[in-house]
């Protein structure tokens, strides 16, 4: 091969640089498509989220204010205490929706509250004047809790219904000592509490404050009790009555000692008695004929329990008025 002249030299070295101007001038478009298809790419993104933002406003978010409150209302209502606090938190909508007092209108005092004054404090001052459910659901009745508990006692005249939940008679009874006052509007009272047949100056602990606790609540028409005796009374108001022997026997229940009891509720229109085989078998009637008790307005009458003690209330009880009979049995055979 013979040696490249100088025009021949000229002509590749110029060859090369068209080629490389070509690639650099390629480079530049093919950046130009890339910045192009990270804007579309941008763009699509933009248009993919505003998309999702629009599925994803469910109904609780397009749903008005006062619908919505009803629905945190509710929470509350079906047993999540912290509903109110916990809402408040997921979004701007649903925080000013948190803030509707009646939303704050349940009011749980419980053992499990580390700050129970604090926190029963923000409930109240929330709830304002709204009508109030309480619930006490307490093991241990320490000075904090007392605290709380006379927080609520304040506000009394708002109180709508009363849930007590506790370990021991005993602490049911300091309770309820302390609700000997005004209150106007309570219509439904749950107690659930147990003795455990310790011997007092009275005799066997009892569920014994209740009868004495409600004298100036004159629209107290439901009460529910779950013990394992009778009360020895119930307000003489109580249109609706549901009683049940639960739990672990401390002592014979008398039966006797029930029907006088149940005599003296003349309002009386529903009653509700759940009676576990294992009470039935030792309800005594302490040693006397159980009396005839008549219930003049007693239209319902339900009884949960073995056949032999149906058969032994029914035969001590006249009912005039009675619509609706439902005999049930507890009897496991």
């Amino acid at each position: 091969m013979g040696v490249a002249t100088a025009n021949e030299n000229f002509s590749v070295h110029a060859t090369i640089r068209h080629h490389e101007l070509e690639i650099e001038s390629i480079d530049t478009t093919i950046q130009s498509i890339l910045q192009q298809v990270q804007l579309l790419r941008a763009k699509k993104e933009h248009h993919m989220d505003t998309i999702a933002k629009c599925r994803s406003i469910s109904l609780a978010h397009r749903a008005p204010d006062d619908v919505l409150a009803l629905i945190f209302e509710q929470c509350a209502a079906g047993g999540w205490a912290d509903a109110p606090l916990v809402i408040s938190h997921v979004c701007s909508k649903w925080r000013r929706t948190s803030f509707v007092p009646r939303v704050w209108s349940h009011v749980h005092l419980t053992s499990k509250s580390l700050k129970p004054i604090a926190k029963t404090r923000l409930w109240l001052s929330r709830a304002l004047q709204s009508p109030l459910c309480v619930t006490i659901d307490v093991r241990v009745l320490d000075p904090y809790t007392l605290h709380a508990f006379e927080l609520i006692l304040e506000r009394a005249p708002q109180w709508r219904t009363l849930t007590l939940n506790t370990r021991f008679v005993v602490q049911a009874n300091d309770i309820l000592s302390q609700c000997r006052r005004c209150l106007p509007y309570l219509h439904t009272l749950d107690i659930k509490s147990f003795s455990i047949g310790v011997p007092t100056g009275q005799g066997v602990d009892e569920l014994s404050a209740l009868d004495d606790a409600f004298h100036d609540s004159p629209s107290l028409s439901h009460i529910r009790v779950v013990s394992n005796r009778f009360p020895l009374g119930i307000p003489p108001t109580v249109v609706d009555l549901f009683l049940q022997l639960d739990d672990i026997v401390s002592s014979r229940p008398s039966l006797s000692a029930a029907l006088q009891m149940l005599g003296t509720l003349p309002a009386l229109r529903s009653l509700t008695l759940v009676i576990s085989a294992e009470f039935a078998q030792i309800l005594s009637i302490d040693g006397r004929p159980a009396p005839e008790i008549c219930f003049p307005q007693l239209e319902r009458l339900i009884i949960d329990a073995p056949p032999d003690f149906k058969e032994v209330l029914l035969r001590h009880i006249q009912t005039p008025v009675l619509q609706s009979l439902d005999l049930r049995s507890t009897d496991p055979h």
